[in-house]
Parts: structure tokens; C-alpha cells; sequence
């Protein structure tokens, strides 16, 4: 089985916030919130697997993001999206690595790709040779192994 990021890789990133997280009021939170939401409802679609997959994702692992993203994926990806795994837990590069290896090593992925060196980097050192890893960003025609 193979995996894809979503954000970056199958689906075009979301605008980054506006200030760091800590920094935000709750109004300036729930805005943004409320932005990706609509953000991941029309996301502009950039990869397109030829193979069934399993989509792992740092999006918040919430009921309106689930559903938003699986309408998403049964748009551009219904025959082939296996599962998609979203993320529960405070967003930090190790905590989001940790979940992708996780869900990597529990559904026997042979071969991942992500948009993100950081996660790429981490990934590495958690999963090491077992896990062939590729880097894919908006331009490439296909991704490369990492």
C-alpha cells in the first residue's frame, strides 16, 4: 500500500496563518479556522494517484473536517483513496511526524509521499529503510525519492 500527504501533495496548500497560533485571538482563531474549512472544500486538486492509496494528513481530526475531506477525496480520488487518517493531537513537526509513522507502520505503507522536508527528515529516522519516502511539491511532474 502507498500514502500520500494531503495539504501540499493531492490537494494545494492552505494560506498560512496570519501570526503564530499562540499569538491569535480566539476570534482570529475561529477566523482562520472557518478559512480552511472553506479552504479544504475547494482546495484546487495537484496530484493525481494512479494506484489505491491511504491519505495521512495533519488536518485537525475533527467531524466537520473528516467530513469535508472525504467529500473532497470521493471528488477528485473515489476510486482509489483506501482510508484517510487525520491528525489528533497539538501540532508540533515531531508530534505530526510521529502520527505519519504511526499510520505508515500500522497500514504496511511501502512508499510515502509528503511536501514537508521537516516531517520527510523526522519520518527518516523513525521508519528508516523500511519505508520508501518521496518529496513532492506543486511544479514537479513526479515526485523524487527522498
Amino acid at each position: 500500500m502507498i500514502s500520500y500527504d494531503i495539504d501540499g501533495v493531492l490537494a494545494e496548500n492552505p494560506p498560512i496563518r496570519n501570526k503564530k497560533f499562540e499569538l491569535q485571538t480566539n476570534d482570529e482563531r475561529t477566523q482562520y479556522d472557518n478559512l480552511l474549512k472553506i479552504w479544504y472544500t475547494n482546495a484546487k486538486p495537484l496530484l493525481f494517484p494512479k494506484d489505491e492509496f491511504i491519505a495521512i494528513s495533519a488536518r485537525k481530526k475533527s467531524t466537520e473536517i473528516i467530513e469535508i475531506t472525504a467529500n473532497w477525496m470521493n471528488k477528485y480520488h473515489k476510486s482509489l483513496v483506501h482510508s484517510i487518517h487525520l491528525f489528533d493531537g497539538k501540532k508540533t513537526l515531531d508530534n505530526v511526524a510521529n502520527f505519519k509513522a504511526k499510520c505508515i507502520q500500522q497500514n504496511h505503507i511501502t512508499k510515502h509521499t509528503e511536501d514537508n522536508l521537516d516531517i520527510l527528515f523526522r519520518l527518516k529516522k523513525i521508519v528508516g529503510n523500511t519505508v520508501e519516502l518521496y518529496h513532492w511539491e506543486k511544479g514537479m511532474i513526479e515526485p523524487k525519492e527522498f
